[in-house]
């Protein structure tokens, strides 16, 4: 028996389906015949004590020193899909596919064969708070026909070994709306530009994201495009303010020696007109400031 038969009987194992007394005795006979030597798959799995009720917990640290880590994932994501598929209640379905959707969160690559779940995931918590219309019963008719494409992926690739391009498979099973999640960072973050552009001050605005859950370096990207956003409005009302300005400002100068201006419109005329001029003047230091 070559390795790769033997791993494949290790994981008929660890999913039960042979059972732990068949499986000793066919390790026991195979290290007769074979007499297998020590740093050996065959050997290692023969001095595992399979009295031991954590039995299978050292079959998987054996199984470990002869696979790679996608090859160890994929099989985890294997296991959990046919526990979704096997299974007829829906907290049991559910329970798994978090687990699925863990591995796309904590994973450095962000598997895509387990993205769905992930995005199921997010739909049961949006349930939950009442935001979509979605059922439940629906969530878990997708989980079950995600993991049934994705057990039949695994198949494909267990053939050919090639557990790299498994997890980067995109299935695409379940088309998804957007996500709710990012419809309301969406929205912070346009409320974060729009403020940076009205002249807020940076440090509120950081505390504003920050206090909703955005990182050090999401936010830092984000006040690039606020100042980016803030340059573009303070251009478009540059000139505005400046033609208004001095329009009044000039008014206020023709309506001075009018002695009949008992109502005061040129002294007004004239305080728009400079506070306007003045704010186009800050605005103009403030361009030349973001330019550095």
């Amino acid at each position: 028996m070559n390795q790769k038969e033997l791993k494949n009987k290790v994981y008929q194992l660890l999913f039960d389906k042979i059972v732990k007394e068949d499986f000793k005795k066919d390790i026991l006979l195979l290290q007769d015949v074979y007499k297998a030597k020590t740093d050996s798959l065959l050997y290692d799995l023969s001095l595992v004590h399979y009295e031991n009720h954590n039995y299978k917990q050292q079959v998987i640290e054996v199984i470990s020193k002869y696979t790679t880590k996608e090859e160890l994932i994929s099989l985890k994501i294997y296991q959990d899909c046919i526990r979704i598929i096997e299974t007829t209640d829906q907290k049991t379905a559910f329970h798994h596919s978090v687990n699925l959707g863990e591995v796309f969160v904590n994973s450095e690559h962000k598997y895509k064969i387990v993205y769905d779940f992930h995005r199921l995931n997010e739909e049961l918590s949006y349930i939950k708070d009442d935001l979509v219309e979605t059922k439940e019963e629906d969530v878990y008719f997708n989980i079950k026909k995600c993991a049934r494409a994705v057990t039949e992926a695994y198949n494909n690739s267990k053939q050919k070994q090639q557990w790299s391009d498994f997890l980067h498979t995109s299935l695409t099973i379940i088309k998804h709306k957007e996500s709710v999640k990012n419809k309301q960072k969406e929205a912070i973050i346009s409320q974060a530009i729009s403020e940076l552009a009205n002249l807020e001050s940076k440090s509120k605005v950081k505390r504003m994201l920050k206090e909703n859950g955005f990182t050090d370096e999401e936010i830092a990207n984000i006040m690039k495009l606020a100042e980016s956003a803030s340059k573009e409005a303070m251009n478009k009302q540059l000139p505005a303010l400046l033609t208004i300005g001095t329009i009044l400002s000039f008014i206020s100068f023709i309506m001075a020696p009018n002695k009949g201006n008992v109502n005061g419109y040129g002294a007004l005329s004239f305080l728009i007109g400079i506070g306007l001029l003045a704010s186009a003047g800050f605005m103009f230091w403030k361009i030349k400031k973001k330019k550095k």
